[in-house]
C-alpha cells in the first residue's frame, strides 16, 4: 500500500522556546479577562470608564495587550525567536498595565454606578421613582453580552423591579419613623434580600429549568445569612451609637438638618451594603484582607452619601419627606460585633483547603475515580493555615451534576457540616452554606496523601507519587486553560496550550485531566473514559490503521485505532490537529517493546525509530487476550522514508 504524501520529512515550524509560549498564554488569558470585563459592563458603567479613560487607559491598555499578542504569535509561527524573545520580555509590563487599568476602570464602574442609582434611591417622589427605574435598566443592559432577547428584557425587567421595591422601602421606612440608623441598615437588608429574590439565574434548578423552590432557598439563604447578620448588628449598633452621641453633641443638629439626615442615612445605607457584600465575598473565596474590606466599606459608603446629598439638593426634599425620618436618640456602648466573623482563614495564596481524615482511612480518591454515582462520608478536622487543627465534622464527597445532583431531600448531605463536591453552584440554597469552596467553578480536585485530603479549584502539581482526581467534568478548552496545565506535561515547551483551547472550544465531550504531554501530543482523558490526542505535526492519513506481515504473510494492525473521524486544523497560529484514540493498558514491558521492533524489522516495511515503552500499550483483543499497539504513531516510520532522512543528515554533514 503505497504511504500517501506525509509531509514528515518536510521542514517544520521551528518550535518556539517556553518563554514566549508562556508569554503568548498570559498575554492571550489577559485579553480574554479584558473583553469578558467590558462586556459585564453595563451602559452606565460603560459611560462612566469611557468618560474617565484619561484618568485609567482601560481601553489603550487592551489595545495595546491584544496587538502584543498578535505580534508575539506571528513571530513565533515565522520562526522569529529572537523577536519573539525581545517581545516576550514586554509581556509581563503589558499584562500588569493592563490588570491595574482594569482594576481601577472596575472600581468606577462599582461605585460610580452606585453613586447614580442612589440618587434615583433617595429623591423624593415620582422622579425618583422614574430615575430609580431608568439608571436600573440602563445599569442592567450590557451590550457586550451575548443573550437573548428574552433574557435580556427579564434581567432588566428584574433589576427595574428591585430599584423601584428598595425606592418603596426607603419611603415606607421613613413613614414609619424608622430613623436614620434603621433605615440605612434596612435599606441594606432588603438589597441583600431582593438581590437574590428577582435574580433570573437563581430561578434555575440542576438541570437549567426554572424551579420556585430554587428560587425561594436561596432567597432564604441569603436572608438567614449569619455572616451577613452579625454585620447588619454591628452596622446598626455602630451607627445607632456614633448618629446618637453626633446629634447630643450638636444638640439635635442633625435632626433639624433634613438634607444631612438623608445623606447620613445613604451613608449608613452604602455602609450596610458594602460590608456585607465584602464579607460574602471573602467568605467565598476563603481569604481575609481586612484592608479591602476597610476600602470597599469606605467606598461603598461615600458613594451612596454623595448619592444621597445630590438627590436632596436637586429634588428639594419637601419638609414632609424630612419629618419623616426621626430625630436620633443616643445610644451609650454599642456592641462592636467582629464584622469579619465570616471570613474564614486559608493557606496563603491558595484557594486550596486541607482536612484530615479521624478514625478509619478511607480510600477516597480511588473511590471517587472509580463511579461518577460514587459517594464518601467521613469525619474530619480541618487543617488550619497555622498547622492547627480544627474541630472534628462530617464529610460528604460526592460527585454533583446536573445529570446526578445532590438533592435537598438527601439526608446524607443534611447530616453532614460539610460539602466537597464539583459544581457547588448548583447544590441546593440550604447546601451551598456547607461547600468549602463555594468559589470553585465546574470542577473540584481532589489529592489524597494517607489520611489528608486536599481540595483545590485548579489542577495542582504535588509530585510523582500522587494525582489529583477530578469530581466533575470541565471542557477540554478549560482544563488546556488553566494556569497550573503546563506543569503537568513532560515536555513543556513544545505545545501552545492557548491555541490548543481555542481550537477545542466547541468540543463537546467534557474533559477529566491531562494525562501526558511527550514531544508530539498532549493527551487528556475524557470523561467517557476516552483518550483525546492533540498534536501541532503535520498529519499522516495511514496513521491508525498502518499494518505489518507476519512469518505467514499475516497482516495484522500496530497502530491504536482511531475513534471516528481525526479533525486536521491549520489556522494562522500553528496546527492543532486532535482526535480521539482507543484506550490503552500501560505501561509495558521493556520486552514487548523490543518483540514489537523485531516485527516491524521483520517485515521491513516501517521502522521503528523511537524506541521506547511510553510509545506502546497493550488493546483488549477479548477472551483475555491482549495486543501490542502503538499509541504515539510519530514513533514509526517507513523504512525508505528512514533511509531518505538518514541519506539527508549524512548529506548535511
Amino acid at each position: 500500500m503505497p504511504l500517501a504524501e506525509s509531509g514528515i520529512d518536510k521542514q517544520l515550524p521551528p518550535t518556539a522556546s517556553e518563554q514566549t509560549i508562556q508569554a503568548l498564554e498570559s498575554l492571550r488569558k489577559e485579553t480574554q479577562l479584558h473583553t469578558r470585563q467590558t462586556a459585564e459592563t453595563g451602559i452606565i458603567g460603560l459611560a462612566l470608564t469611557g468618560a474617565t479613560e484619561f484618568l485609567h487607559g482601560s481601553a489603550k491598555a487592551g489595545q495595546k495587550t491584544k496587538q502584543l499578542a498578535d505580534e508575539l504569535a506571528g513571530e513565533i509561527k515565522a520562526g522569529n525567536d529572537q523577536r519573539a524573545t525581545e517581545l516576550a520580555l514586554q509581556a509581563s509590563k503589558v499584562i500588569l498595565a493592563d490588570k491595574n487599568a482594569l482594576n481601577i476602570a472596575g472600581q468606577i464602574d462599582m461605585y460610580g454606578s452606585a453613586l447614580v442609582k442612589s440618587v434615583g434611591l433617595f429623591m423624593p417622589g415620582k422622579a425618583g421613582y422614574l430615575l430609580a427605574a431608568g439608571t436600573a435598566a440602563l445599569d442592567a443592559y450590557k451590550p457586550g453580552q451575548s443573550k437573548s432577547t428574552i433574557e435580556n428584557a427579564t434581567d432588566i425587567g428584574l433589576d427595574v423591579a428591585k430599584a423601584v421595591g428598595l425606592k418603596a422601602s426607603f419611603d415606607f421606612a421613613a413613614s414609619r419613623k424608622w430613623g436614620i440608623a434603621t433605615t440605612g441598615v434596612g435599606l441594606g437588608i432588603t438589597s441583600r434580600i431582593s438581590e437574590a429574590a428577582l435574580t433570573r439565574t437563581n430561578y434555575l434548578d440542576g438541570k437549567g429549568n426554572y424551579s420556585a423552590s430554587a428560587g425561594a432557598e436561596k432567597t432564604f439563604a441569603a436572608a438567614t445569612n449569619v455572616s451577613a447578620l452579625t454585620s447588619d448588628v454591628a452596622s446598626f449598633m455602630i451607627a445607632r451609637g456614633a448618629l446618637g452621641k453626633l446629634n447630643k453633641t450638636t444638640g439635635g443638629a442633625i435632626s433639624e438638618n433634613r438634607m444631612l439626615a438623608t445623606t447620613l442615612t445613604g451613608g449608613i445605607f452604602g455602609a450596610s451594603k458594602g460590608s456585607v457584600d465584602e464579607i460574602l465575598r471573602q467568605g467565598q473565596e476563603s481569604v481575609f484582607q481586612p484592608g479591602e474590606f476597610a476600602k470597599h466599606v469606605f467606598a461603598s459608603t461615600t458613594s451612596n452619601m454623595v448619592g444621597a446629598a445630590i438627590a436632596g439638593k436637586i429634588g428639594r426634599i419637601s419638609d414632609k419627606t424630612a419629618e419623616k425620618i426621626e430625630p436620633v436618640r443616643s445610644t451609650e456602648g454599642a456592641d462592636r460585633t467582629s464584622l469579619l466573623s465570616g471570613a474564614r482563614n486559608n493557606f496563603a495564596g491558595s484557594t486550596a483547603r486541607e482536612y484530615q481524615m479521624v478514625g478509619q482511612n478511607l480510600p477516597v480518591a480511588e473511590i471517587m475515580a472509580r463511579s461518577k454515582e460514587a459517594f464518601a462520608v467521613t469525619r474530619v478536622r480541618e487543617v488550619k493555615a497555622s498547622g492547627e487543627l480544627g474541630p472534628e465534622q462530617q464529610m460528604l464527597i460526592q460527585h454533583n451534576s446536573k445529570a446526578n445532583p445532590i438533592s435537598d431531600k438527601s439526608k446524607v448531605a443534611a447530616a453532614c457540616d460539610l460539602i466537597a463536591s464539583c459544581n457547588p453552584a448548583l447544590l441546593p440554597g440550604v447546601l451551598q452554606a456547607k461547600h468549602i469552596l463555594a468559589s470553585a467553578q465546574e470542577s473540584l480536585w481532589l489529592t489524597q496523601t494517607g489520611s489528608r485530603l486536599r481540595f483545590a479549584s485548579s489542577i495542582e502539581k504535588l509530585g510523582n507519587q500522587v494525582s489529583p482526581v477530578a469530581l466533575g467534568d470541565k471542557s477540554v478548552s478549560s482544563i488546556l486553560r488553566d494556569p497550573d496545565a503546563r506543569h503537568l506535561l513532560r515536555h513543556k515547551d513544545t505545545h501552545d496550550l492557548g491555541l490548543y483551547a481555542d481550537v477545542l472550544k466547541g468540543f463537546k465531550i467534557p474533559g477529566r485531566k491531562i494525562i501526558d504531554g511527550g514531544a508530539d501530543s498532549v493527551v487528556i482523558e475524557l470523561s467517557n473514559n476516552q483518550i483525546l490526542k492533540i498534536t501541532p505535526n503535520t498529519w499522516n492519513p495511514q496513521w491508525g490503521s498502518r499494518t505489518f506481515a507476519d512469518v505467514e504473510g499475516k497482516l495484522h494492525r500496530f497502530d491504536a485505532r482511531i475513534i471516528g473521524k481525526p479533525t486536521l486544523t491549520d489556522g494562522p497560529y500553528g496546527k492543532a490537529n486532535f482526535f480521539i484514540q482507543e484506550r490503552v493498558i500501560t505501561p509495558v514491558s521493556e520486552t514487548s517493546m523490543m518483540l514489537f521492533a523485531h516485527r516491524l524489522d521483520r517485515d521491513r516495511k516501517y521502522s521503528f525509530t523511537d524506541r521506547d515503552t511510553s510509545q506502546l500499550g497493550y488493546t483488549d483483543l477479548g477472551g483475555g487476550k491482549k495486543g501490542l499497539v502503538l499509541i504515539d504513531y510519530d514513533a514509526v516510520e517507513e523504512s525508505a522514508l528512514v533511509l531518505k532522512n538518514m541519506r539527508a543528515r549524512r548529506n548535511q554533514s
